[in-house]
């Protein structure tokens, strides 16, 4: 049930449960078509195959009348020998070809034919044997047993024509069957192909009511509140998919952003979900115009995947903002987070964990801790570079707290940068690592030596983070 609740919440899962049918269908028949002719082409060749064994027995009959006949008239020995091969390899091919044949009539008619040839062999035997005798010069009774012999030969003649006829017109049948198959796998050929055109046509409506369109919507939508119109309203549906979570987030989202100008002083006296609620805007805005531009340039499975990722993320920003979370939560999200990342540059960023086990359930910490800082390590220290770069998350315990930095091996922060984006008063303008300082600030009831960072310019950045052990 689980894995079923899942497919249908995953528009990307379903969209590509499609395409693995269409491609099953295509293979399958693609089989169907090969194994027909294959079948095709083997009766095909039996027939022929048949068809020249006879010939040829035939003719391997005839020759070696005409060879024995000049051994008889000459004398010469080497017609004998040629004679004899003939004979031999016509034996052969009668067992061969009795292997082959499966129709009763015909396997009577090839007996037939052995017998008459086994007494033509024999004949022909006698009559050399006379030949060779003493005095056969003035008995001729080997003339008698050799004209005998031509006799029976041409009986073997006229079975194998009746053979082949029977073969004929057992071909003739056999080809107009041949035909009938052709026919209706032209037949199923017309009608797969048309299905197939038509599971195209709903594929692609499919994918453009529940992917395409709703995601142009959204990516408009965003662009507005952006330029800072906070009335957008996105129509949801009642079915519960990736793309409905991600609407519903957005106008949530929105109707958080009007709410919280609206009621800026009662927010000012609860400052720290304040500034939590400020975690989300410009990272969903940022994520959603990745996926636009992914979408534009088709690359529909990358969106998916990021489709997903940000569903997941935005699935973990709807719960309570003031309830602290543990490390294993955020490094989950954080891992969401990267996905997308790496989904939009690709191998320019790598990222690894260095993370003792005991810290992952015994530090908390307040939601999106982690990712603002991933993401400032990426737009400002990775993206810059143009081989890319690598992010290392590692947690230590020291003493009765847990260290975590987040480092990346960027194009670092210059000194009076750096100490611009720590100023809390300057907020407004720097929202992710300030607001993230703020936070933990407050979170751990400090003004100072929770966080700071390290940079060297041109070298690496280092966020540090000081945590006290079991806070919730």
């Amino acid at each position: 049930m689980k894995f079923l609740g899942n497919f249908f919440f995953s528009i990307g899962r379903q969209i590509l449960a499609m395409l693995f049918a269409l491609l099953v269908m295509f293979f399958a028949f693609n089989l169907f078509n090969q194994n027909m002719l294959t079948l095709f082409s083997k009766e095909y060749s039996s027939q022929t195959s048949m068809i020249e064994s006879i010939q040829l027995l035939k003719n391997d009959f005839s020759s070696s009348g005409t060879l024995f006949s000049s051994y008889i008239k000459t004398g010469n020995r080497v017609n004998l020998a040629e004679y004899n091969e003939i004979v031999f390899a016509s034996f052969e091919k009668i067992d061969e070809l009795s292997e082959k044949l499966k129709n009763d009539d015909e396997i009577y008619l090839l007996g037939s034919i052995k017998t008459a040839f086994t007494f033509y062999f024999s004949e022909c035997c006698a009559s050399s044997f006379l030949f060779n005798s003493k005095g056969h010069g003035e008995n001729y009774s080997y003339l008698e047993r050799f004209y005998y012999s031509q006799s029976v030969l041409s009986y073997l003649l006229k079975y194998c024509d009746t053979l082949l006829e029977s073969i004929v017109e057992k071909n003739i049948s056999t080809n107009e069957e041949l035909r009938r198959k052709e026919r209706k796998m032209k037949l199923y050929n017309l009608v797969f192909i048309a299905l197939l055109f038509f599971s195209y046509i709903v594929f692609m409506v499919y994918v453009s009511r529940k992917l395409s369109a709703p995601l142009n919507q959204l990516v408009k939508a965003s662009r507005r509140v952006a330029e800072g119109d906070f009335e957008q309203k996105i129509p949801e549906h009642k079915t519960a998919n990736s793309v409905g979570v991600l609407i519903h987030a957005f106008n949530k989202m929105t109707a958080d952003i009007k709410k919280t100008i609206e009621y800026k002083e009662l927010l000012n006296q609860a400052r720290f979900l304040a500034l939590q609620s400020q975690t989300n805007p410009h990272f969903l805005f940022n994520t959603l115009n990745s996926i636009g531009r992914t979408i534009t340039l088709g690359k529909t499975e990358q969106s998916l995947e990021m489709i997903d990722s940000l569903s997941s993320l935005m699935r973990y920003s709807f719960s309570e903002n003031d309830v602290p979370v543990a490390l294993r939560d955020e490094l989950e999200v954080s891992r969401e987070y990267i996905h997308i990342q790496q989904l939009r540059f690709g191998e320019r960023i790598k990222y690894e964990e260095k993370i003792d086990e005991e810290l992952l359930d015994s530090v908390f910490m307040p939601k999106f801790t982690l990712q603002p800082l991933i993401e400032n390590a990426i737009i400002h220290g990775i993206e810059p570079k143009e081989s890319g770069g690598k992010i290392i998350v590692s947690a230590k315990k020291r003493g009765g707290k847990a260290i975590l930095r987040i480092f990346d091996n960027g194009s670092g922060i210059e000194k009076n940068i750096l100490a611009q984006i720590l100023d809390n008063n300057l907020l407004s303008k720097r929202i992710g690592v300030a607001n993230t300082k703020k936070r933990l600030e407050l979170f751990e009831k400090s003004e100072g030596g929770v966080f700071k960072i390290i940079s060297r310019k041109d070298n690496w950045t280092m966020a540090v983070i000081c945590f006290k052990m079991n806070q919730a």
